[in-house]
């Protein structure tokens, strides 16, 4: 399969400006033994901005530009350099020239496992979805530092209404009683959609995160989830949440 001509043109990619091309010789290479060279360059153009971000200055990049560098090394090795270049421009076509924000990264970093999926198959796809699951993922929620740890889920586009539900029930019970109480729901619900983004478990999910929390003598905050949740169920159907092999998609949680 050529990669290259199906919808990442050029493939000579760089940075959004030329004063940051110049600064850190982001000219994607061809070939595997310069991938690494252009992945360097690649994150260290993102960290470098990341940098200049008044919310962000303070926090140290060297993690996540080593889990940036060695995420498109993985791609490089396992599909080819082509595919490694694709991946940075998708991202770079996701964060565009300005701010770069947790949201717009990770969006960027879920179309890199869309394009594999759609390039390479789907074992493709999970093979970088473990891939950003592990030092990627680790190193994104260190750095954001959002209370909430997040990873990549593989689904479908009619399990995309529970994904996109999933967050917003947990932000609402963050929002009134902390990260704490937020973390042990969302692992909770996690647990059970472990095995599919299905109506059955992410109910079996939400019904055991009200047990658990009204056990542990938080019964404020299960009649938040109950009613959060009481909305967001109404919004979903059984149909939109049928789940096969297919598009990935992230759960925040």
């Amino acid at each position: 399969m050529n990669v290259t001509s199906i919808a990442y043109q050029p493939l000579t990619i760089t940075a959004p400006t030329s004063e940051r091309q110049q600064s850190t010789g982001l000219l994607l290479p061809q070939g595997m033994d310069r991938t690494h060279d252009a992945a360097t360059g690649f994150a260290t153009d993102l960290t470098l901005r990341l940098q200049t971000q008044a919310d962000q200055s303070e926090n140290d990049t060297s993690d996540l530009a080593s889990a940036l560098i060695n995420s498109v090394d993985f791609i490089g090795d396992q599909f080819g350099p082509d595919a490694a270049t694709a991946a940075m421009g998708i991202v770079y076509s996701r964060i565009g020239e300005g701010e770069i924000t947790e949201d717009a990264l990770g969006k960027g970093l879920l179309d890199v496992i869309r394009f594999m999926d759609r390039n390479f198959g789907f074992e493709g796809g999970d093979k970088v979805i473990a891939q950003f699951n592990g030092e990627l993922n680790d190193a994104l929620n260190s750095y954001f530092d959002n209370g909430l740890s997040e990873k990549f889920y593989a689904g479908t586009p009619e399990s995309g209404t529970i994904v996109q539900a999933v967050p917003e029930l947990i932000q609402q019970v963050q929002n009134t009683f902390g990260d704490e109480i937020a973390q042990s729901v969302a692992d909770i619900i996690e647990g059970n959609l472990e095995s599919g983004l299905t109506m059955t478990n992410l109910r079996k999910g939400i019904a055991q995160a009200k047990n658990h929390l009204a056990r542990n003598g938080e019964p404020g905050a299960a009649s938040v989830l109950a009613h959060a949740a009481q909305g967001i169920m109404d919004g979903l159907s059984p149909e939109s949440a049928a789940t096969t092999k297919g598009v990935t998609l992230d759960i925040a949680v």
